[in-house]
């Protein structure tokens, strides 16, 4: 079986630690962001373990080897009062697990260096009897440095002299035979020290070549690492170890689980191999995925859309925490106070130094997510009305379910054939389906309720009942140029299909008018809704307008409250489509009935005028509607 490169990394670290005398430390080098810190802690040290206490040290912010000695001296103390702890409850009868540890001979001694550094260390700390049994047997020579594994990370972040590093490393590996492994992005050591001898170049010509020698890394690196393993990143490989710990293998778990290849598909695309990322990206996931769940349930949003809903999200906030994390890219500043839909990763999208991802195509960019990304404070308002975006969509994605119900056709199983049909009935029962998507799926359905009708839950004539409940909800929705329907071998889909078009079309028909009526008997704009209502092409019925349609009480009593200058403005709309069309009569004949009973109820009124301009203005309006009526008889 072929290892992976952190199987290798752990055979090769385990020959070493089980040589019973060796004098050399071992490097891992890899890039920061790889996970080799993630990769020391979680796999490596927990196999060392078994063999030896580990001693786990990160230099990074140490300023000096007395502060390192501080640190170690806290850690060996820890684990001789865990050992003498054990020893005494053993001895009161107590049943504690032994400590694993081997009896390694050795004779070397403390270094008279070493020993005086791990005591002037201990100074800081409380002189109770373990620390006393400590110095005791330190300065004894009981306390053996070779029964310790000590791992130093980020070296190359370490303040303290590389070399002077180097030289206490020599020290612990060669007098006191300790395994030491060292962990660090070896190329900054040298990128760091190579730039320093650029800048140094003049003073270097000044100092002797022994000087010079002693400050090469290269060479005390040569005299004190033994082994150097290459720690690379594979993100395939840790992708669900990291998964499980970030997420606690919850609901969130599942779903980064189940679209693996397209998370690991975008860090491949970007170049990206960084851990840190991947960690970062599960745990801003985690949090909103909670929240957004939350908002669903509270504001009694249909739970039917939150898992495709999420998944959305999801690739939203691997593509921004990319974008913000490894590429130093701001999305909030690109894409300023919109949503947009992206091809994000391309010249069609955000960053077009890098290619377009194929696998999703586009990814559904929204503000919510990036303000989180950068600032982890969520916009509930920004949140809510990015669901309620989202929902609308589905509901108007009239392929999607079309898609969904021509999709049963190839289910093998009958079972699960019948159960999606019922689920797409229980759709249509909860109003779920925009009005267009019905012509698309008639057909189809009516086959389907005929293969499986059960003469309950599935029947032609519970079909035929909460379709027509469903678009009597949404018969606004309807257009006779979007219904486009295709005539199918079944003989009572396209009868029922010819019913639905019709009685949506009058349903229309009457909203319409409803809608007009309540219009004109609120509106402030009279004279504008009346162009719109008398204007030629508008819809028609035989050869009325849809002013017609209005009680010409409501049209004289609003008519009549305009002022003066709206009464000017509506006797140029009555002469513009009436008097100045030749074949008005042929395409308005109509409208004579409306314009007869307006001219005789505003006639009558006249006499309640006060205003003399308001008189003047009203009587030449009436010899318009006069004329009107003369021209269509």
């Amino acid at each position: 079986m072929m290892l992976d490169n952190r199987e290798k990394i752990i055979k090769s670290i385990q020959v070493y630690i089980n040589e019973n005398m060796s004098d050399y430390a071992i490097m891992i080098n890899g890039a920061w962001g790889s996970g080799k810190t993630y990769f020391v802690k979680n796999e490596l040290i927990p196999e060392l373990e078994q063999d030896k206490p580990v001693i786990y040290i990160s230099l990074f912010g140490i300023k000096t080897i007395d502060d390192l000695v501080n640190v170690m001296s806290l850690h060996i103390l820890n684990i001789y009062s865990n050992e003498r702890a054990q020893k005494r409850a053993n001895l009161n009868g107590n049943s504690f697990r032994q400590i694993n540890s081997r009896n390694i001979s050795s004779t070397s001694k403390v270094a008279t260096t070493l020993m005086s550094l791990i005591s002037k260390g201990l100074k800081l700390v409380p002189k109770g009897e373990d620390t006393k049994a400590f110095v005791s047997d330190l300065q004894k020579n009981s306390i053996k440095f070779n029964r310790y594994i000590f791992i130093f990370d980020d070296f190359e972040r370490s303040i303290i002299d590389k070399i002077e590093l180097l030289g206490f490393f020599d020290e612990l590996v060669e007098q006191n035979n300790a395994k030491v492994i060292i962990v660090c992005n070896e190329s900054k050591i040298t990128n760091a020290r190579e730039e320093k001898s650029a800048n140094n170049a003049q003073q270097e010509n000044n100092e002797s070549d022994d000087k010079r020698l002693v400050d090469d890394y290269r060479l005390y690196k040569e005299k004190v690492i033994g082994l150097t393993v290459k720690y690379e990143a594979n993100l395939y490989s840790v992708y669900e170890t990291v998964l499980m710990k970030e997420t606690n293998n919850d609901n969130t778990c599942s779903l980064l689980l189940q679209y693996k290849n397209d998370i690991l598909e975008l860090f491949k695309i970007t170049h990206s191999i960084n851990i840190r990322t991947l960690i970062f990206t599960f745990k801003r996931f985690k949090e909103l995925r909670e929240e957004i769940e939350s908002v669903f349930k509270t504001n009694k949003k249909d739970m039917t859309y939150f898992d495709e809903y999420a998944s959305i999200i999801m690739l939203n906030v691997v593509t921004a925490s990319l974008s913000y994390k490894d590429l130093g890219k701001n999305i909030l500043d690109i894409l300023k106070n919109k949503d947009t839909i992206a091809c994000y990763f391309s010249s069609e999208g955000l960053n077009d130094d890098v290619k377009n991802f194929d696998m999703t195509n586009y990814v559904r960019v929204s503000r919510f997510v990036n303000k989180y990304i950068y600032s982890y404070l969520l916009d509930y308002k920004l949140l809510i009305e990015d669901i309620d975006r989202y929902i609308e969509e589905k509901v108007n994605d009239t392929q999607d379910i079309a898609n969904k119900v021509n999709n049963i056709f190839y289910i093998e199983d009958d079972e699960c054939a019948v159960r999606k049909l019922l689920a797409v009935l229980d759709d249509i029962e909860k109003n779920k389906y925009c009005l267009g998507v019905y012509p698309r799926i008639l057909s189809n359905l009516f086959i389907l309720v005929d293969l499986f009708s059960d003469g309950k839950q599935i029947s032609t004539d519970r079909l035929k009942e909460i379709i027509l409940a469903s678009t009597e909800k949404r018969s606004n929705e309807f257009s006779e140029s979007n219904w486009y329907y295709f005539g199918s071998s079944n003989i009572e889909a396209n009868e029922f299909n010819s019913q639905l078009y019709k009685r949506l079309k009058d349903m229309r028909t009457i909203n319409s008018r409803r809608k007009y009526i309540e219009d004109f008997d609120s509106r402030y704009d009279i004279p504008a809704l009346m162009r719109k209502l008398m204007e030629i092409g508008s819809p028609v019925e035989e050869g009325r307008s849809l002013l017609s349609y209005i009680p010409v009480e409501i049209v004289v009593k609003r008519v009549m409250e305009v002022p003066n200058n709206d009464l000017r403005v509506i006797h140029g709309i009555l002469r513009h489509n009436y008097l100045d069309v030749k074949n008005i009569k042929d395409i308005r004949h109509g409208d004579i009935y409306m314009f007869k009973e307006w001219r005789d109820m505003m006639g009558q009124q006249m006499d309640t005028i006060d205003s003399k301009l308001k008189h003047f203005h009203m009587e030449l309006l009436l010899d318009c509607i006069k004329d009107i009526c003369n021209k269509l008889e």
